[in-house]
């Protein structure tokens, strides 16, 4: 409450995505991630999504760096 949180990233759209996700909207960007085929849920690792965070990347800020 009274707070604002801004998460800088590529315009969704305007970059590729894996096979495997429909896209980053602002819930993948806050950490959730959802996936309805258990193929891929059974193949993506947390390389794959630090991988695709990272290319979303803007103006070298580093938005999947580790914490």
């Amino acid at each position: 409450p009274g707070r604002v949180y801004c998460v800088p990233r590529m315009k969704q759209g305007t970059y590729p995505s894996p096979e495997w996700s429909e896209g980053f909207a602002w819930y993948e960007m806050a950490g959730g991630f959802i996936t309805s085929c258990p193929e891929n849920f059974d193949r993506i690792s947390s390389r794959d999504l630090k991988r695709e965070l990272s290319r979303l990347s803007i103006g070298g800020l580093d938005i999947a760096r580790d914490s």
